[in-house]
């Protein structure tokens, strides 16, 4: 069978230690775009005075890990949000597996959905993450997870984690996939997206989320206005910006309270 494995530990990129910085800056590492997504190294989760326990710390395996960023309703507990996309029309790959975390919630839903090239979502399993890690076998839904073009992450609030804080953010690391063909580095940031899949990407990316009922069980889709990240994010993945600075967007970790107050 044709193909070629990757996986995504996001070592070894060139980056500042003590602070978290925009995956996109190196879109196109091991053939993907990232979009709303961060790099954290152990590094800076200790400069930070995050110590021990998050789930950015359980979940790396290595020196860093990778998290997703955009909180839709402002500060701790919204609906948070994420995503890879190939960084060249017509390529596709099959996602294997990965391990992922709950950067600060215990029982937080998280919906992993998967979407073809014109941007619809074909598949969709939800898992309730807690700061101790998840290692989810996407292989275990048949072909749900197979010759995808993109995955989303979405997040929804949980309870207070073992900080006592809430947040949003979902950290992972080792993530496999194997794409139906070579992994397409020599296309990345030259903006080949197919116009397809970025106008459908920026009416519905972020405006499918997930509803959570006070009991604490999810419930079912709903629509939201998109996230105005996600513009900013398409342009960026067309071409049309320069590239952002999470700086800028984000400080780590947005939660109810930070340590020290």
């Amino acid at each position: 069978m044709s193909g070629t494995n990757a996986t995504l530990t996001f070592e070894g990129l060139d980056f500042n230690n003590y602070y978290p910085v925009p995956v996109a800056d190196y879109n196109g590492y091991q053939g993907f775009n990232y979009i709303d997504m961060g790099l954290l190294t152990q590094s800076a989760i200790q400069w930070l005075g995050y110590g021990n326990g998050t789930g950015y710390s359980n979940v790396i395996d290595g020196t860093t890990c990778a998290f997703t960023y955009v909180n839709q309703f402002g500060h701790g507990g919204g609906s948070g949000f994420g995503g890879i996309i190939s960084s060249y029309a017509g390529e596709t790959f099959n996602l294997k597996s990965g391990v992922f975390a709950s950067a600060w919630c215990s029982r937080q839903p998280t919906y992993f959905e998967a979407f073809n090239e014109r941007g619809h979502v074909t598949a969709t399993v939800e898992f309730p993450l807690s700061q101790t890690t998840t290692t989810i076998d996407f292989a275990n839904y048949g072909t749900e997870f197979k010759h995808i073009f993109g995955l989303k992450i979405i997040s929804e609030p949980g309870g207070y984690g073992v900080q006592g804080f809430k947040g949003y953010q979902i950290a992972m690391d080792d993530i496999q996939v194997r794409w139906n063909g070579p992994i397409p580095h020599s296309h990345q940031s030259h903006g080949h997206a197919n116009p397809v899949v970025a106008g459908a990407l920026a009416q519905g990316l972020h405006a499918s989320s997930h509803e959570q009922h006070g009991d604490g069980v999810p419930g079912t889709h709903h629509h939201s206005e998109p996230y105005h990240s996600e513009l900013n994010s398409l342009l960026q993945f067309s071409g049309h910006d320069g590239g952002g600075d999470l700086t800028a967007q984000f400080s780590l970790p947005v939660v109810d309270q930070h340590f020290g107050t």
